[in-house]
């Protein structure tokens, strides 16, 4: 927004100075124009780029934000399964439980602890790649953006030499 109001400060001395009809400052005139629109096109650049980087990033944080909220559920399948494996150990120290209820019941709670830290490690290794990722594309697309913000400046830096 600033952009294009510094654009249409531009245009508006490129106006003023039109009224110079001299041809001496023609080009300088011309050059103050263009820098106008310039500004006013990078005003714009700068309303649509987060579409192209700035959105999709945020989106893949909200997502691993979901991701991540669902770990205290997973985390405490886990935990109750190791409760009741030591539940049942001690039961069995007491006689209340058979060795083979208590080893069936073991074998289950190794079974949840295994996929929970499979889930877990899995989870770290996709993390790893995604944000890998996430960060290189977000940056690569700043850095184009600025390279055509550049560019649109160099264009009309450009105009000053013939003026």
């Amino acid at each position: 927004r600033e952009y294009s109001k510094i654009g249409s400060a531009y245009k508006q001395l490129a106006q003023t100075f039109n009224l110079d009809k001299g041809a001496y400052s023609l080009a300088l005139t011309a050059a103050i124009d263009y820098t106008g629109d310039a500004y006013i096109e990078i005003g714009e650049m700068f309303a649509r780029q987060p579409n192209q980087d700035g959105y999709p990033l945020i989106e893949s944080l909200y997502e691993y934000k979901g991701l991540l909220q669902t770990f205290p559920d997973a985390l405490k399948v886990h935990e109750g399964a190791i409760g009741k494996a030591k539940e049942c150990t001690k039961l069995q120290d007491e006689g209340r439980m058979t060795e083979s209820e208590v080893n069936s019941v073991l074998t289950r709670a190794d079974t949840i602890s295994y996929g929970t830290l499979a889930e877990v490690n899995q989870f770290q290794h996709e993390r790893v790649q995604d944000f890998k990722y996430m960060m290189q594309k977000y940056l690569n697309d700043q850095i184009a953006f600025y390279r055509r913000l550049t560019s649109k400046l160099e264009d009309a830096l450009q105009h000053y030499s013939n003026a």
